[in-house]
């Protein structure tokens, strides 16, 4: 279930990841991403084969704070591609292309 803060920190991890302030890598799965936030917590970001798209806010000793699917919120899947572009250096690929072309 979504609360007002749980949207808040969807809204605040959304806004930071465009200003490029967290540093989005991936991880050993394939369509999952992590960021470290204050030095204690991790936010998890993944896609399943099936497209759901989850969050996942843990602390150091691997507890789960926070659990939200593009189900509880559109915001969860919108910060996932921003997420995965930023991970991958999308933008600088494209840039890269574009450069390249006659």
């Amino acid at each position: 279930m979504l609360t007002d803060k749980d949207l808040e920190l969807l809204k605040f991890l959304t806004n930071e990841t465009q200003m490029g302030k967290f540093k989005w890598q991936p991880t050993a799965i394939e369509n999952q991403f992590t960021a470290s936030l204050r030095g204690k917590y991790s936010v998890v970001m993944n896609k399943t084969q099936s497209g759901l798209v989850s969050l996942k806010l843990i602390d150091t000793n691997d507890q789960e704070l926070v659990a939200l699917t593009m189900l509880d919120s559109e915001l969860v899947e919108q910060l996932y591609e921003f997420v995965r572009r930023k991970a991958l250096d999308v933008d600088k690929v494209i840039d890269e292309i574009i450069k390249d072309q006659p």
